[in-house]
């Protein structure tokens, strides 16, 4: 790309001035491998469409709307989704909304499940709950897995991520202080420890670091984020030392974020 971009400068300068003008590429295939026209980084597209052609036909200019990924302004069940999309350098609005907001779009019907996240493909379709939405976006940044054995195991531990996670959500909802520390108490004394044991026993499948495969998937960005959230004293009853008992799990959060910091593509 720095080739072309040094022979075709106009195509440095509309990359500028048309939103969302990525990449070059020699047809319009879906999945096409690209390179980034600014910093060459390869990337695929999973929708592509020409706008432009080079009077030799030597490169053509393509064009693909961005998608617009909407949730509350902090981490959440979005915040993966957002890693996702960074690290697979796909171009995406990144729509954060108040309370007041998100209660208008759900009285609107805008929202497919009256809930957040919601992600807009570039056709207009809408769609919702975040395991959905992460299941397609680690499907095009390349960060679910090839190999079907190792994709089922990346989505049934999104799932169960789900189910434990949906333990701390109700403690969270519930306006009965009572029973909010009843349920933070057998979160901590039961359910969390035995989550935090069987993520223990899905590394220990291939030893690698990573809770499937050998390599960072959206299961790894999604797991982790669920433990920052539990870890950082903003619930009171769960203590934020929680993998202390758990170093094969706490060394795989460290190496996560690690991973994750070094990949993100601001």
């Amino acid at each position: 790309s720095r080739a072309l971009r040094a022979e075709f400068p106009p195509f440095a300068v509309l990359q500028h001035r048309f939103r969302g003008l990525e990449g070059l590429a020699d047809t319009g295939e879906e999945g096409v491998p690209c390179r980034s026209v600014l910093t060459d980084r390869p990337f695929k597209f999973p929708i592509v469409r020409p706008i432009a052609e080079n009077v030799d036909t030597r490169a053509r200019l393509y064009y693909r709307p961005m998608m617009k990924l909407t949730y509350f302004d902090f981490p959440g069940r979005a915040e993966a989704i957002r890693d996702a999309l960074r690290i697979g350098g796909v171009t995406f609005i990144d729509h954060r909304v108040s309370h007041a907001e998100f209660r208008a779009l759900r009285d609107s019907g805008a929202l497919p499940f009256d809930s957040l996240p919601v992600l807009e493909l570039a056709d207009g379709t809408v769609v919702g709950q975040s395991n959905t939405i992460l299941r397609y976006v680690g499907g095009i940044t390349g960060l679910t897995p090839t190999a079907t054995g190792e994709a089922l195991r990346v989505d049934a531990l999104l799932d169960s991520a789900e189910d434990f996670g949906g333990r701390v959500s109700s403690s969270i909802r519930t306006p009965d202080a009572t029973l909010r520390t009843a349920l933070r108490e057998e979160l901590v004394s039961l359910w969390l420890p035995h989550w935090c044991r069987l993520l223990e026993r899905s590394l220990a499948v291939d030893g690698q670091g990573w809770l499937v495969g050998s390599t960072l998937t959206i299961a790894d960005l999604k797991g982790v984020h669920w433990f920052d959230k539990l870890t950082n004293g903003s619930l009171t009853g769960i203590p934020t030392d929680l993998l202390v008992p758990f170093p094969a799990l706490g060394a795989w959060r460290e190496h996560t974020h690690r991973e994750r910091a070094a990949r993100i593509r601001t």
